[in-house]
């Protein structure tokens, strides 16, 4: 009995240690992996960033830039008493429009319609005096002839002849100073445009000289804008210029660049640009607020290629300018490679760099999605 007792235990001990070797042998065999599985290589799959790119491109240099001011008057011009006297009649006030030859002002004219007629009263009395004198002259000339001229009266008579056609030279000067100043009693217009300011009245006495009348030019206005350094070596005097005026809608005006300051402002670094329109017809007004779009002339911008790269593909770091670069790396696969470049503002496109050096024309540059890149980065490209 006792010796069944002791089979029994041995047999449950040898049964548990038996379920024990195959677990742990089960453990074994599912913690540590077999050899050949350990001595092949992993593959992993390569996780591609999605970005968008734009290649390099060779464009026409058609600079052009937007000025915004106000339009001013090209020339102002002040007329002034050419004579002295009451002004008799006042024919214009501020805002009239006036032209070449209109009439303003009237001074007082009674002393010089005087001085006129006495002056040609003058100039008859000494014509009848010249008459006799050539008669005398004639005379003595025939008694020459026949050599029964006395000498004393040939040299007499000559010498009259000779004075009188001096003094009615003279008579005749005083009669045309006269006509002028009679002229000069009505002043006119000299030039088109608006009256800005009256400085005499009817009813006040003119000096001499004395400022009457400004008159502001409107036939041709002029708009005064500033360019940095690097835009005005891009223009020259002549090149075009478009504009639209705030009071008038969409109707278009054209200019020219008519001068540019030769040194840059104290304050501000820039240079000074006039730029002249043609204003015949009176549509713009000096006051109007304009946007103008200054453009190089065509024969120059024909000539003239550059590199341009979208402005959202470069960006600076630690004082470099760079830009991704997406080519082929070795192993097949579009990488982003980290690229430093040098640009310079496009003045024709604010949304474009102009390249000067870094990368070739039709090279992908990264515009977006590179927040997460880094160099080598493996990318799909998304072209626009």
């Amino acid at each position: 009995m006792a010796a069944t007792k002791r089979e029994r235990s041995v047999t449950v001990l040898v049964v548990v240690v038996s379920i024990a070797i195959v677990g742990a042998g089960l453990m074994i065999r599912r913690l540590v992996p077999d050899r050949a599985s350990a001595n092949t290589p992993e593959k992993r799959s390569i996780s591609k960033l999605l970005v968008s790119v734009e290649p390099v491109r060779s464009e026409l240099n058609d600079v052009s830039i937007v000025a915004r001011g106000f339009l001013e008057a090209f020339e102002t011009v002040t007329v002034s008493a050419e004579v002295g006297g009451f002004v008799k009649a006042q024919r214009i006030e501020v805002g009239d429009k006036v032209t070449v030859g209109s009439l303003m002002f009237e001074i007082d004219n009674e002393l010089r319609v005087t001085n006129l007629s006495r002056a040609m009263a003058d100039v008859d009395r000494r014509r009848a005096e010249l008459n006799r004198a050539n008669e005398n002259y004639a005379r003595v000339e025939r008694l020459k002839k026949t050599d029964s001229a006395n000498p004393t009266e040939v040299t007499r008579f000559s010498t009259e002849k000779a004075v009188a056609e001096a003094v009615l030279k003279q008579a005749s000067a005083m009669v045309d100073e006269a006509r002028i100043l009679l002229d000069r009693t009505t002043v006119e217009s000299p030039r088109t445009g608006v009256v800005a300011l009256v400085y005499i009245r009817q009813g006040e006495y003119a000096r001499p000289g004395q400022a009457m009348v400004d008159i502001i030019v409107t036939d041709r206005l002029k708009l005064i804008t500033q360019l940095g350094d690097r835009e005005v070596v891009a223009f020259s005097l002549g090149d075009p210029v478009a504009m639209t005026a705030a009071a008038l809608g969409e109707e278009s005006f054209e200019g020219v660049i008519h001068a540019i300051h030769p040194r840059a402002m104290m304050d501000t670094r820039k240079f000074e640009v006039e730029i002249a329109i043609p204003n015949a017809e009176g549509r713009l007004r000096p006051g109007f607020y304009v946007q103008a779009r200054l453009r190089r002339s065509a024969s120059r911008t024909a000539s003239e290629q550059v590199l341009t790269i979208p402005r959202p593909g470069v960006f600076e770091r630690y004082r470099q300018t760079y830009c991704f670069v997406v080519r082929a790396g070795d192993d097949g696969e579009d990488r982003a490679y980290l690229t430093p470049i040098e640009t310079v503002p496009l003045l024709s496109d604010p949304q474009k760099l102009q390249v000067v050096q870094g990368v070739s024309e039709g090279t992908m540059v990264v515009t977006s999605g590179m927040q997460h890149l880094s160099h080598e980065s493996v990318v799909q490209m998304r072209r626009p």
